[in-house]
């Protein structure tokens, strides 16, 4: 039997070396979530036919599902852990969201006092944000 040899090309590697680094990443994660959904279906005992017919989907679409490069939409995603009764997307914990921070400077004139309330704020109304002005 004969040992492989290593083969070079210029041209495959000039193309290898425009790839960017972040589209592995992004073929992997790919790869691992439909890992993920196999998994599943095999702890199940469930077929790709059965899962399309759970979906109401085609078997051609579980196919593609199952490939590692489909580009899933979250309507998508919430189907299948619905079907699958598991999580691959988790949203349910609101303390991990981000809530944004704003900041306001008020001037006020020597003798008055100025009082608004965070509630108020959005994006577009930090301009407009009510504001009660008194005097001391």
């Amino acid at each position: 039997m004969k040992k492989a040899e290593k083969y070079n090309n210029s041209i495959l590697d000039s193309i290898m070396d425009e790839i960017e680094v972040g589209s592995y990443e992004l073929v992997e994660n790919q790869m691992m979530l439909a890992a993920k959904i196999k998994s599943r279906m095999n702890k199940m005992g469930i077929s790709n036919s059965k899962l399309a017919e759970l979906c109401k989907k085609q078997n051609s679409v579980i196919t593609k599902w199952l490939s590692g490069t489909h580009n899933f939409t979250t309507e998508t995603l919430f189907q299948i852990q619905k079907v699958l009764d598991f999580t691959l997307v988790n949203n349910n914990n609101i303390d991990e969201l981000i809530k944004p921070d704003y900041s306001v400077k008020i001037s006020v004139k020597a003798g008055q006092t100025s009082t608004t309330h965070s509630s108020f704020y959005t994006q577009t109304t930090i301009n407009e944000f009510p504001v009660e002005v008194g005097k001391c």
